[in-house]
């Protein structure tokens, strides 16, 4: 049947009316209402959106429904139920032993407002192990020899759910990634970027396509089980004959089967490919977010930094700046009694000249050295040093007994939070409820462990 069969043709004018908000707030009502009800009667119905939607009853446009009679809050009510009854959100019937009048939600409305109330709250995407369940559930019917049917169906679903989760997280990588720039005060950056990313986002899915739920892990034995059911007619029979007893497949069957192994193979053998977009577009986040978070701590905002701009400025015209009546000005608070760090004295580096006929494959080449230099800042290999430092001879250390006194500890320590996934890391790091207040940084309990060999 089609889409168009099914769903009224003006299914969708409430939510693209100049109502549409208020109609999205009643059908998230009807949707709480019914969340334990399968009908309610009108007369009550009537009464929770009256109760519910009051205050929006003001900005509702009656014009642009063409309702001009009852404007109390028990005929707005009426105007929205009559709004989403004949555009096919609900339907009425009457009570079996009454004449009382009932309204239900037909199936397809049921299935668009689960739709429409996931993306509202932003339901976070969760995991469930897809490439292990294909695999168990192909392995456990290879090794019993029955419920071949039962195993093909599983891992087709299965393999349809990862292709949608990781599109998914492709693209909320790439959400984030464009968000980056919106953020002007660095707390949220990093808020974002832990709470919402890290915890929703890349621990969920990323993290598992990574460890246990590994595709390298479990690709070539499902490829083997599959090819191996695609030369063994007894298999494919016993998979048709299941799936025609269960009304699964039609009289043609047989294409059915194939076409779904097919499916399941042909995805395995390509996915390769976008796991590697996710890995690219992972580490490009990562380090965006890490660079932006650095050029926020770096580029301060804050009347000091205008201040002190406003006085190297001044000091490029001696005779104006002489003019103006500026002091020094010094207070003694509690906080002032304290032993300044020492700083190691600078060597001025030698001035180096740009040839002038340099050419722009020498020009390139300076450039890619000028650019590794800027790379090595926070390498991998750095990081993992600044870790083992930590460790030392001991299997673990707690966020609290770590010192973060400068930034480039506060970005050394996120980096080795987003590392510890790594393959060739030597370490791994797990997360506690709550939060630590290390100087002026607020940042999650956690506890780094020397990983086991």
């Amino acid at each position: 049947m089609s889409l168009f069969d099914t769903l009224p043709d003006n299914f969708f004018s409430p939510l693209s009316s100049a109502n549409k908000r208020i109609y999205l707030k009643a059908l998230f009502v009807l949707h709480k209402r019914f969340k334990y009800d399968w009908r309610i009667k009108k007369d009550e119905l009537v009464y929770v959106l009256a109760e519910a939607l009051s205050s929006d009853a003001s900005y509702f446009s009656f014009t642009e429904e063409g309702e001009e009679e009852d404007r109390s809050y028990s005929g707005f009510a009426h105007i929205l139920l009559r709004k989403l009854e004949t555009t096919g959100w609900i339907e009425y019937e009457y009570g079996e032993t009454s004449f009382d009048v009932y309204v239900i939600i037909p199936e397809y409305a049921i299935v668009i407002l689960e739709t429409l109330k996931a993306i509202e709250e932003g339901d976070s995407v969760e995991y469930n192990s897809y490439v292990y369940s294909t695999y168990s559930s192909l392995r456990l019917a290879e090794d019993t020899g029955s419920d071949h049917y039962h195993a093909l169906m599983t891992a087709h679903e299965r393999t349809q759910e990862l292709m949608t989760k990781l599109k998914i997280l492709l693209n909320n990588i790439k959400r984030f990634q464009r968000r980056l720039a919106d953020h002007e005060a660095v707390q949220a950056l990093v808020r974002e970027h832990f709470d919402e990313f890290k915890a929703g986002i890349s621990d969920r899915i990323y993290h598992p396509l990574k460890t246990f739920d590994s595709v390298p892990r479990f690709k070539t034995p499902i490829l083997s089980i599959l090819n191996r059911w695609l030369t063994d007619n007894a298999v494919l029979d016993a998979i048709l004959q299941d799936g025609l007893k269960r009304g699964k497949f039609e009289t043609d069957g047989f294409t059915q089967v194939i076409t779904m192994i097919s499916d399941i193979i042909e995805v395995y053998e390509k996915i390769n490919a976008l796991l590697g977009v996710i890995d690219v577009k992972h580490t490009a986040y990562t380090r965006a977010a890490v660079e932006r978070i650095e050029y926020m701590l770096n580029v301060d905002g804050s009347t000091r930094s205008r201040l002190v701009k406003v006085l190297q400025r001044i000091g490029q015209y001696d005779e104006d700046s002489y003019k103006m009546p500026i002091s020094s000005v010094m207070n003694l608070r509690e906080d002032s009694l304290y032993i300044r760090k020492k700083q190691a004295a600078r060597v001025p580096a030698p001035v180096l000249t740009l040839a002038e006929d340099m050419d722009d494959a020498s020009l390139a080449k300076e450039m890619d050295g000028m650019k590794a230099v800027i790379d090595s800042a926070y390498s991998n290999q750095q990081i993992q040093a600044y870790v083992e430092a930590l460790l030392k001879d001991r299997d673990t250390v707690a966020i609290q007994e770590i010192d973060l006194e400068e930034d480039a500890d506060y970005i050394r320590m996120i980096l080795a939070s987003l590392q510890h996934d790594d393959r060739k890391s030597t370490y791994t790091v797990t997360y506690e409820d709550g939060r630590v207040s290390k100087g002026a940084y607020q940042v999650p309990e956690l506890t780094i462990r020397k990983k086991v060999k």
